[in-house]
């Protein structure tokens, strides 16, 4: 086996002499390529002829991304859900409490003088313009020509 390596790499000067001769013809065309891009229409033509076999052989890790990025969707889209339902369900138990509170007042209003606390009608308007300086002026996208009047109760979703 020693013999069989020696002879592979003492085969004499002849081979030295075609790798310099090869080495210089490479850098003779990366020079010639790199100053007027001289083989600009080769590498087109063998990248043309290498895409089908680089798009095959990229198949694999480029299902493996997708399938990690939907799975990674997935998971969050579910945990998302989950967070909504939790609230969903705060939320819901907060209106019973508060339509439970309200009847209680609606009681004491009747016993006390009949005043009727049904509650009012709303309106969904957008602020415009909040001004927290001395006055705390808010300014909304509704007017008087809504039923919005200086004084009216401005409830946020808190």
């Amino acid at each position: 086996m020693h013999s069989d390596r020696a002879q592979l790499f003492n085969k004499g000067t002849d081979t030295t002499l075609w790798l310099l001769v090869y080495a210089a013809v490479a850098i003779a065309l990366m020079v010639l390529d790199r100053r007027w891009h001289y083989l600009q229409s080769a590498r087109v033509l063998a990248m043309q002829a290498v895409a089908p076999v680089w798009t095959v052989a990229e198949a694999p890790s480029r299902a493996w991304r997708q399938s990690q990025l939907y799975f990674s969707d997935r998971h969050q889209l579910q945990q998302h859900e989950l967070a909504l339902q939790s609230e969903l369900l705060l939320r819901n138990a907060e209106l019973r409490a508060a339509h439970s509170q309200l009847a209680r007042y609606q009681e004491v209003a009747t016993l006390v003088g009949g005043v009727d606390l049904t509650p009012l009608g709303g309106k969904l308007v957008r602020v415009q313009h909040i001004d927290l300086g001395r006055k705390h002026l808010i300014a909304l996208d509704a007017g008087s020509a809504t039923g919005l009047m200086i004084g009216s109760i401005l409830l946020d979703q808190r």
